[in-house]
């Protein structure tokens, strides 16, 4: 009787340690399944991260020649200012010239 309780023991045993292996098998394959879940979200991550930089970079660039171009706008209207008085000075001594010129 011992020897038949001990065989039945050991067939629970076997049947426990197979229904182990199985869950342990599931597990394992549902881990890894996470696990490249995981790669892929990463390597997703990793390509907005690059793009975000680029495109940093290139907003910078812009930003750069946008006040670059401010500045050479600025100067232009700065000596568009200067043509412009000093074309209103040679406009009104033309007018003094030409009253000047009528008086003789």
């Amino acid at each position: 009787m011992n020897i038949h309780a001990a065989q039945n023991d050991i067939s629970r045993l076997k049947s426990t340690i197979h229904g182990l292996d199985l869950e342990i098998n599931n597990l394992e394959r549902a881990n890894a399944m996470l696990v490249e879940d995981q790669k892929h979200k990463l390597a997703k991550n990793s390509a907005e991260y690059n793009l975000a930089h680029e495109l940093t970079s290139t907003l910078q660039g812009m930003e750069a020649k946008l006040y670059s171009l401010e500045v050479e706008e600025r100067s232009k209207n700065t000596d568009l200012e200067a043509v412009n008085y000093s074309n209103q000075a040679l406009m009104d001594r033309n007018l003094d010239l030409k009253s000047e010129y009528e008086a003789l």
